[in-house]
């Protein structure tokens, strides 16, 4: 079946399906807990300066994948790792107070 779909240049417009199809149920829910955690984090440390960012990067990112595949582009690959890295250097200077 797969080989079918690549043959035709068939591709999955929600990254939902893609994962789920590609590699099971597991990633699906590592793909969705992921950003969950990000949220979750956010809230948490919602004093630090990038956490509202990282809140509605998530949320966009989460609603997005139903329509769409983002980590099909790198352009937004590269966002989302320079936003998580920017949320945790924020929330370490936060608690430690020096990098």
């Amino acid at each position: 079946m797969k080989e079918l779909l690549y043959s035709e240049n068939l591709y999955a417009e929600s990254s939902y399906v893609w994962f789920l199809y590609n590699f099971g149920l597991i990633s699906v829910l590592v793909y969705g807990l992921i950003f969950l955690e990000l949220i979750y984090l956010s809230i948490k440390y919602k004093y630090t300066k990038f956490s509202y960012l990282v809140y509605t990067f998530s949320i966009v990112i989460l609603i997005s994948s139903i329509t769409n595949a983002p980590f099909q582009e790198p352009r937004i690959n590269l966002l989302i790792a320079l936003t998580i890295a920017i949320f945790m250097y924020s929330w370490r200077v936060r608690d430690v107070g020096r990098i």
